[in-house]
């Protein structure tokens, strides 16, 4: 990724990426993509500039040039900033074996799943009644004991 001034008009914007890919095409490297992102404001003022057009690079270039392209950046007059980074090899996916499909049981009648709901809610329903019950009792006045002094 790299970082061009904003006050370039369109031909020196266009002749200045044509620098930056010629310095990796002179190292023995190959320009595989870029993206103009757009120009932008900087999170901090940069120099004397504010704005800077964004481009994001793709490009080959062998491990030991790095550091010479590096120090032709340093010298290029409209380049702001510059982030190298190496990306790692993608991983070719292997073939993946078909699973089959779990066999799907066949659904209960409608009738079925009413009378299956209502035994398994009746149970429940019996354990809570005595519960309220004791509870409703224990919170009336009448059957706490008083005691007077």
């Amino acid at each position: 990724m790299y970082i061009l001034q904003a006050n370039l008009s369109d031909d020196e914007n266009e002749k200045a990426g044509r620098r930056i890919v010629e310095e990796i095409e002179k190292r023995g490297g190959s320009m595989l993509h870029r993206d103009r992102l757009g120009k932008k404001r900087l999170a901090y003022r940069i120099r004397t500039h504010d704005d800077g057009v964004y481009y994001l690079m793709h490009f080959e270039l062998s491990p030991g040039e790095i550091a010479s392209l590096r120090a032709a950046y340093k010298l290029h007059p409209r380049l702001i900033r510059l982030l190298i980074l190496r990306k790692e090899q993608e991983e070719i996916p292997k073939p993946q074996k078909r699973v089959s499909p779990a066999p799907v049981e066949p659904e209960a009648a409608p009738e079925e799943k009413a009378e299956a709901g209502a035994a398994q809610s009746a149970p429940d329903a019996v354990e809570k009644e005595p519960l309220v019950e004791e509870a409703s009792a224990a919170a009336t006045p009448e059957a706490e004991p008083t005691t007077q002094e």
